[in-house]
This record gives C-alpha cells, sequence and structure tokens, in this order.
C-alpha cells in the first residue's frame, strides 16, 4: 500500500531518518531505487524523526526500533515492514521488505574484530566468548528490551555478512550519489 503510494506520487513523500549516511536513511534509498520512484529524505537527529512523524510533518520514518520502540509498543506507529532477511521474533506479523514485494535485505549489525595474522585459536576462544554472551538470557533480555533480537555468526559467516553487507552498502551510496 505505501510502495504503491510512492510509486503513483514520485517525489513527493516524505521519508524521515536519523541523518544522512545512517542505516535509517541508507535503507529507503534502496527501497526507492529498487522502486524506480524517488523519495524526498528528511534527515534528523535521534529521535526528532519520530516526533515529526507523530506529528504528521513528514509521510513515514525510516528508524531502528530502539528508536521508536515505545511509540511501536503503545500502538501510536504502525510498523509496515522490517528491512532484515527474516521476520522478527518480536514482532512476527510484520513482514519483511521481501514480503512486501521489494527486493530489500538490509541489517543493522554489530562485531568483533582482531588483527589480521591472529592466531585460529586466539579468535576461536573469543567466538566462543562472543557466543556465550549473545545466547545468555541477559542479552537476549536486554536485546529485546531495545526491539532488537541477537543473532551470533561464527567467523567464517561473519566475514561473509559483512562482506555480503559492504557489497550492497557500497550499491546504495553509489545510487544515493553519496561519496
Amino acid at each position: 500500500e505505501f510502495i504503491a503510494h510512492i510509486k503513483q506520487n514520485p517525489g513527493k513523500v516524505t521519508i524521515g531518518n536519523s541523518g544522512m549516511g545512517s542505516v535509517t536513511h541508507l535503507v529507503p534509498t534502496l527501497v526507492a531505487s529498487k522502486i524506480g520512484a524517488p523519495i524526498i529524505h528528511v534527515p534528523f537527529g535521534t529521535g526528532l524523526a519520530v516526533a515529526a512523524l507523530m506529528g504528521g510533518k513528514i509521510d513515514a520514518s525510516s528508524q531502528l526500533p530502539a528508536e521508536i520502540l515505545s511509540q511501536i509498543r503503545a500502538g501510536e506507529v504502525r510498523v509496515l515492514a522490517m528491512s532484515g532477511e527474516k521476520r522478527s521474533s518480536l514482532w512476527p506479523d510484520v513482514p519483511t521488505m521481501k514480503e512486501s514485494g521489494v527486493d530489500v535485505g538490509y541489517s543493522m549489525w554489530r562485531g568483533f574484530a582482531a588483527p589480521k595474522g591472529t592466531p585460529k585459536a586466539v579468535v576461536d576462544k573469543m567466538s566462543a566468548h562472543v557466543k556465550k554472551a549473545v545466547e545468555s538470557k541477559e542479552w537476549i533480555e536486554f536485546t529485546a528490551s531495545v526491539g532488537t533480537t541477537p543473532q551470533y555468526f561464527d567467523p567464517e559467516a561473519f566475514v561473509k555478512l559483512a562482506a555480503d553487507m559492504d557489497k550492497v552498502t557500497r550499491e546504495v551510496i553509489t545510487a544515493a550519489g553519496l561519496k
């Protein structure tokens, strides 16, 4: 429904984000590129886009869950889609962009890195500690409280994730004309 609205109003739909070059800017840029209809980016600092959305100053907002979680939980905003590859266990009824017909799979991630040449035994030990932390009850509860779902990647899978996301990010930056 919202994608159809963007296509019917190319270059007129305003979408707020946390700032130029942020994930919340790059995801709508990727969506606009995939659907072939430009949008108007309205960069704000964290939290201000939510206020503008609530005040009817913008048509939509691209936000990280923690930035809009209280409004989601209060039913003050409706989440149209998630940009990750799979549905969030926190909001199983919210479709992914791909399920909504837009070929976008873009997630924000964090990880640990070690200098090149770090012995495999050290990397494996660090990875085991990270896995234990990510799968701990405390971490799962904390991430749920800020609207995210933890996911562990072993070192090989993490390298692939980082390379894949780097490729997508470069494509989006080029499409947006950013440097």
